[in-house]
C-alpha cells in the first residue's frame, strides 16, 4: 500500500470506540463497494482493542489504515472538562480538532451510521470556492445558525482551514460556546464555520427517520445517514433504509445477528404499527380543531 499517492486516493477521517467498530466496518465496506479502483488513507482515532486493529489493516488491500489517537489524546482531557456528559463518546470531538492535527490536503470525515451509495470522488472533488468546509444541505436550525448542518459527513479542505484558522481561534470558539451548546462538537463546527462553509446537495449526508410512516427518498444515489435509533438495533422500522444497511451488515455482523434483529422487529412490529396509527390519526384530529 505504500504505492499510493495523494492523486490516487482519497483521505478519510474516522473515529469511534469498540462499540461502534463494527458499524465503521460496514460503512467501509459500502465505500469500497461505491467507489471502485481507488485506494483511502483511513486515519482512526480511537481506543480500540488490539483484535479490532489487526482486522481493521487487513479489512482490504484498498484500505492504508493509520492509527492516530496520539494526536488527540492531548485533547481527551479537555473534551472531558466541556462535553455534556453521555451525549457523545469523546472520540466524536475530535473532528472538531482534525484539520490541524491531520497533515493532509482534504479528507472526508463519515460518521460510524452512514452507507455510502456514490462514488466518494465525487465529493473528494467537489469545488468549495475558496470555502473551508462542504457540508451537506439541511432543513435544521438553531437558533442564528440557520442553515444548521448535520456534521455527519464534512468535506475538510484542510489547507484552507489552516490558512484562514488557528488553534486559538478553535479554542477561543469552543469557550465562547460551551455552556450554550449540546450537540457540543456538531454545534461548534456549526459556528466555527460559520461564514466559511459552502452548503452542497443534501445526497451527501442524506438523513433517515427511522419511523414506520418516514419519508420516502432515493437512497440508491446518497450517502445515508441513519441519525438516531440505529438499523443494527431492534425496533428499526424504516424498512427500505434498514436494506441497504444488511446489504453489507450481514457480511460484518454475521447472519445470527441479522437474524435476530429481523425477527424481533417482526415480533414487536404490530405494536408499533398501532401506535403509529394512533399518533397519526390524533395528530390529524388536532390540526382538525
Amino acid at each position: 500500500m505504500n504505492m499510493m499517492t495523494k492523486a490516487e486516493r482519497i483521505n478519510l477521517f474516522l473515529a469511534g470506540d469498540d462499540g461502534f467498530f463494527l458499524p465503521y466496518l460496514v460503512t467501509l465496506t459500502s465505500v469500497l463497494k461505491s467507489t471502485p479502483n481507488t485506494c483511502f488513507h483511513v486515519f482512526y482515532a480511537g481506543k480500540i482493542s488490539e483484535e479490532n486493529r489487526d482486522r481493521l489493516r487487513s479489512f482490504s488491500a484498498r484500505i492504508e489504515v493509520e492509527f492516530v489517537d496520539c494526536l488527540f489524546d492531548k485533547w481527551r482531557p479537555y473534551i472531558q472538562t466541556i462535553a455534556n456528559p453521555g451525549h457523545h463518546q469523546a472520540e466524536c470531538f475530535f473532528r472538531v480538532f482534525a484539520p490541524f492535527e491531520l497533515n493532509v490536503s482534504r479528507m472526508i470525515w463519515l460518521d460510524g451510521d452512514v452507507i455510502v451509495n456514490i462514488n466518494l470522488w465525487t465529493l473528494f472533488e467537489e469545488d468549495l470556492s475558496g470555502f473551508s468546509v462542504g457540508v451537506a444541505k439541511s432543513d435544521m436550525s438553531y437558533g442564528i445558525l440557520n442553515p444548521y448542518f448535520n456534521a455527519g459527513v464534512v468535506l475538510f479542505d484542510c489547507d484552507a482551514i489552516r490558512n484562514k484558522h488557528s488553534l486559538s481561534d478553535l479554542c477561543g470558539c469552543i469557550e465562547q460556546h460551551k455552556l450554550s451548546v449540546y450537540n457540543f462538537d456538531e454545534e461548534i463546527l456549526n459556528y466555527f464555520f460559520l461564514t466559511d462553509k459552502k452548503v452542497l446537495t443534501e445526497r451527501y449526508n442524506l438523513i433517515v427517520s427511522d419511523k414506520l410512516f418516514a419519508k420516502k427518498r432515493n437512497l440508491n444515489e446518497a450517502i445515508i445517514h441513519f441519525w438516531g435509533h440505529k438499523p443494527w438495533k431492534v425496533c428499526y422500522f424504516n424498512f427500505p433504509a434498514k436494506r441497504f444497511f444488511w446489504r453489507y451488515g450481514k457480511r460484518i455482523f454475521g447472519i445470527d445477528r441479522y437474524c435476530f434483529v429481523s425477527c424481533a422487529s417482526i415480533c414487536v412490529f404490530p405494536f408499533f404499527v398501532v401506535r403509529a396509527a394512533c399518533y397519526r390519526v390524533g395528530a390529524f384530529g388536532r390540526n382538525r380543531v
